[in-house]
């Protein structure tokens, strides 16, 4: 008779992977992207893309100065540094697969424009000049 006993790395192999199984079961909900924030500095305010979204901070006062959208939104996440242009107008990159255009005349930003025709998620920052803007997706569209 032939002894079945299986190598004891295939165990732990075999093991972890179940484990692993059952942890990922415990898990609520769909997993969220994660990364690092995409940050960009224009004229004393640092605008800082994370998570849930876009934060403009004062550098002087080191205070909050709006924060887009206000409440949180789990199908909109942004990772992308924003780009400024030198008329206040902010272009977002979002993981949603769509480009925002936001007025920051106001004390709160103001969506001047969403497209939403992006070939995949906008990871890399947006460039901007005073007549375009141009990004790019990880599909390279």
């Amino acid at each position: 008779m032939k002894d079945l006993h299986l190598p004891t790395q295939i165990k732990y192999l075999a093991m972890f992977l179940l484990i692993g199984l059952f942890l990922t079961g415990c898990a609520r909900g769909p997993i969220q992207a994660s990364s690092w924030p995409g940050v960009t500095l224009a004229d004393n305010t640092l605008y800082i893309a994370y998570n849930q979204f876009v934060q403009a901070i004062d550098l002087e006062t080191e205070r909050e100065i709006w924060r887009y959208p206000a409440e949180a939104d789990r199908s909109q996440t942004f990772y992308a540094p924003p780009a400024v242009s030198s008329e206040g107008l902010i272009i977002l990159g979002g993981y949603d697969q769509k480009v925002y255009a936001l007025s920051t005349s106001s004390s709160r930003p103001e969506t001047i424009w969403v497209f939403e025709e992006a070939a995949d998620r906008i990871i890399g920052g947006p460039a901007i000049s005073d007549i375009l803007f141009g990004l790019e997706s990880p599909s390279g569209k």
